[in-house]
């Protein structure tokens, strides 16, 4: 399945009998907008073991009921050649193009590009729509501890023995590449990198697994359920990545490879990824931390020589401070409050480039808090965080448990604040801005709201609770072009929290969270609404719940303590795809049967929510599932593929409105189909005459 980078599934998954195969399909320029003019890259490859001569050799690219034709190639192919074919003048479409490519007596390969969900620059190839000589796995239904399951789209190939093989035709230029793969737990594995059938390194593989528990390993409660439900503790498949010592360029084909010297038992290979990773200088204002006693490595704590570095960029009137190229050892909390530190308004904090500048947590035998003692907390000042990563993972079972504190905190961001091109990866949440304890409600409203705040531009990677977290009383922020994958809880969180909150009786207000991509989460939902008043999720895409929670949520609990829903809140162009599951592995009354779209008021009334230009694919359990006083609208809901599971007792309809729901529902233009285990096509109500 090819993705770049919206979702999609593979057309033709077996491996060709014949020599020519359509390798990669790809757009020109990468990440059109709607209504952009854009080219349909075909690359062809001659995967047989002679040369191939081609005479005015096209490709039709089927769009809809259209089909496109490429330009022509006369000449000859060789042994694991590249041809590159295109179709100029394409205007892209709102949400899903979905292009399929056909050659005489080759392989087709069919390609979803989706205007939604964040587009961060790096290309996407999914192992299934490589060329291998593994074995492609797929499950029959969606089951925990399965590799198939739990990759994403459901498929991975599998590779164990010597000479085994996935490779791909790179569709841009890379000199940085990210894996997602599985192999025994243990000691990390190296694989080998091949590059147009040369050698060029070996590349590390995690192999510590993630907790499915998350954020919640030291809840006994919770642990003691995960254990005796039958439910596997741990999540498979692990993120590795590299900068490259030899670059890729554009049509190259690239190899992961099982050598003499790679000795795990197996390689599950999901997905990769590659991009170029450009490394920035130092701008001329900002003061170093290598200035001021910070020793790179990893293995040092820089603590000290950062807070000094803050203090003399503040003194000498300089813009922030500057993280050299490098790794740079953290072992506790960077602090940065307006009440104890004259901090001047947009303070920068920057990086070489998320590939080039790295902090990384060290083991505190003593750290001061139980759940903050690594990353930055940023109370109440307006500050710039841009250009590195934040990488709280130590790689052995034990630390990897640990709650490590947010990549950044903002309790509260000042208002302006920005947070771009940042990588987060390894701590409790990615990103929370809100307000976790009362102790600054005495700061002014416009410092205490985080308004006009700004995050963009972000990846966030294995965190063991939120990817990102408006808490407590935000106010116009606004959350753009963000990738939130294999989070321990909700991707992209909105929790009006009323004890404590900064904007009291209403809670989060105005805020915008708009083209984020929410995908392979161990918990939580893709995106959770708990109270508030006028806020936007725009142009989503949630895929992939390796728990099978919802992909949406909307929740008015009194357990939440939230402000009520008021005002208007939008939900519109989001794409949700494999999210909500049906399970009887839990016992009695617990049993999930998780929707892909939630609406629950469990014990307060919901009110001022709309749906539009929805589209639901592959749901296991229901599409949509309503509980408890609820006034929605749903607008353009499109449906395709539901109760997929195997568990009779929970299957139901399309979409199901539950007894004692009272309240309306407004359904405007929408389509059903696809429903499994002869399911209707239908909206079922049970025991709700109130509606």
């Amino acid at each position: 399945m090819q993705i770049f980078p919206g979702l999609g599934r593979t057309a033709e998954a077996s491996q060709p009998s014949t020599d020519l195969i359509v390798a990669r399909i790809a757009l020109n320029p990468a990440a059109p907008k709607t209504g952009q003019i854009a080219d349909i890259v075909v690359f062809v490859q001659n995967v047989s073991s002679a040369s191939i001569s081609l005479s005015g050799f096209t490709a039709g690219v089927a769009v809809g009921s259209t089909t496109l034709t490429t330009n022509a190639y006369t000449g000859t192919l060789n042994t694991n050649g590249v041809i590159e074919l295109k179709y100029t003048g394409y205007t892209v479409t709102e949400g899903s193009n979905i292009f399929t490519v056909s050659i005489s007596g080759g392989r087709s390969l069919t390609y979803e590009y989706n205007t939604r969900g964040a587009h961060l620059g790096y290309v996407e190839y999914e192992a299934e729509d490589g060329y291998y000589n593994g074995q492609l796995i797929v499950p029959t239904v969606f089951r925990h501890g399965d590799l198939a399951s739990e990759a994403r789209g459901g498929k991975a190939v599998m590779l164990t023995e010597r000479g085994q093989f996935v490779q791909w035709v790179a569709a841009e230029d890379a000199n940085a590449l990210t894996i997602r793969a599985d192999i025994p737990e243990g000691a990390p594995q190296t694989i080998s990198l091949y590059v147009n059938g040369v050698f060029k390194e070996k590349i590390t593989l995690n192999s510590t697994r993630l907790y499915n528990l998350a954020g919640y390993t030291k809840r006994p409660d919770i642990v003691d359920y995960f254990k005796t439900s039958g439910m596997n503790e741990k999540l498979n498949y692990r993120e590795s990545h590299k900068l490259l010592t030899t670059p890729i360029n554009k049509g190259d084909v690239v190899r992961l490879q099982i050598d003499a010297n790679d000795r795990a038992d197996y390689y599950c290979i999901d997905f990769i990824e590659l991009e170029y990773a450009l490394k920035k200088e130092k701008p001329v204002n900002l003061v170093s931390i290598a200035d001021y006693g910070a020793v790179e490595g990893g293995k040092v704590d820089n603590t000290d020589a950062i807070q000094n570095a803050i203090n003399a960029a503040i003194r000498e009137g300089t813009a922030g401070i500057w993280f050299p190229e490098g790794n740079w050892g953290l072992m506790n909390v960077i602090y940065i409050d307006i009440l104890h530190l004259d901090i001047p308004e947009g303070f920068v904090f920057a990086g070489a480039g998320i590939w080039y500048t790295r902090l990384n947590r060290i083991i505190n035998p003593e750290p001061p808090n139980e759940f903050w003692y690594f990353g930055f907390m940023i109370l109440g000042a307006t500050v710039t965080f841009q250009d590195f990563m934040i990488d709280g993972i130590i790689e052995d079972s034990e630390h990897i448990l640990e709650l490590h504190g947010s990549g950044i905190t903002g309790s509260t961001f000042g208002a302006n604040s920005r947070i771009e091109n940042l990588w987060i990866q390894g701590t409790a949440a990615g990103i929370t801005a809100g307000l976790w304890w009362e102790d600054y409600l005495s700061l002014p409203p416009e410092q205490a709201q985080s308004r006009g705040t700004l995050i963009q531009n972000v990846r966030i990677r294995e965190t063991t609770d939120n990817g990102l977290n408006l808490h407590r009383g935000r106010v116009g922020v606004t959350v753009r072009n963000v990738n939130s994958r294999s989070t321990g809880d909700d991707g992209f969180a909105m929790w009006s929290h009323a004890t404590g909150s900064s904007n009291p009786g209403i809670g989060n207000q105005g805020n915008i969270i708009q083209n984020c991509t929410a995908e392979l989460q161990r918990w939580g939902q893709g995106i959770m609404l708990y109270g508030g008043r006028d806020n936007q999720y725009l142009d989503i895409v949630v895929r992939d719940h390796n728990f099978g929670m919802p992909g949406i949520i909307v929740s008015m609990w009194s357990g939440w303590d939230n402000d009520n829903l008021t005002g208007d809140n939008r939900f519109e162009r989001i794409t949700i795809d494999r999210c909500g599951w049906a399970s009887d592995a839990y016992a009695g009354d617990d049993s999930p049967i998780w929707a892909s779209i939630w609406v629950y008021g469990a014990d307060r009334d919901i009110r001022s929510v709309n749906f539009k230009d929805i589209d639901i694919r592959n749901a296991d359990f229901t599409a949509v599932k309503l509980m408890g006083d609820v006034e929605v609208s749903f607008e353009n809901l499109n449906i395709d593929g539901y109760c997929l599971g195997t568990n009779a007792t929970h299957l139901e309809g399309a979409a199901v409105v539950y007894g004692g729901a009272t309240g309306k529902v407004y359904w405007k233009n929408r389509s059903i189909s696809g429903g499994g285990n002869n399911r209707p096509e239908e909206i079922k109500i049970w025991g709700s005459d109130n509606l």
